[in-house]
């Protein structure tokens, strides 16, 4: 697979697949949607009026699709009249998710990743990851002073905490 272009780094790979894939996934969604917005990590940003904004990553991990590696997907998910992760991603670096909250709360752990923002976990999904981040040394809250749950989990280190608060805070979370 060759790579196509680089963005922000020499690492950061672009493929002619991934501007492809968002090419046809823009296509498709304007046709059906065209009072929807889009955004997509390949230099899109269309504004609509519906109130409904599409996040499109083509190729979520290009760099396994490059060398042949199975964990890559394409990742496309609507937002509805709150767009808060379309409002996260210019801020940070990068949105990663393993899909499971428990695992997810591991990396926070282990220092694979800097924070973990998540609506909707249960109880089931939170205890043995916030278990494990907190002996690690994270810090695992809820909006305001509220426990971690459904509505909410933030875990980061101590010191990311109050700037995490703030931008999850501004972003409609």
């Amino acid at each position: 697979m060759a790579v196509a272009a680089t963005k922000t780094s020499p690492t950061d790979a672009v493929t002619e697949y991934d501007t492809a894939v968002q090419r046809l996934i823009q296509q498709r969604l304007s046709e059906r949607r065209p009072e929807d917005g889009l955004l997509g990590e390949e230099a899109l940003d269309e504004p609509g009026r519906s109130g409904v904004v599409w996040v499109v990553d083509p190729i979520d991990g290009t760099v396994n699709f490059v060398y042949g590696l199975p964990a890559y997907a394409v990742s496309v998910a609507a937002e509805v009249d709150a767009a808060a992760v379309a409002c996260l991603l210019p801020e940070v670096r990068d949105v990663r998710r393993v899909g499971a909250g428990s695992l997810d709360l591991c990396a926070v752990a282990a220092g694979r990743v800097d924070a973990y923002v998540e609506e909707g976990l249960q109880p089931w999904d939170l205890a043995a990851g916030r278990l494990v981040a907190e002996e690690a040394g994270a810090v695992v809250v809820g909006l305001g002073d509220r426990p971690p749950g459904p509505r909410l989990v933030l875990a980061t280190l101590p010191g990311l905490l109050d700037p995490l608060r703030e931008l999850v805070g501004r972003c409609g979370f």
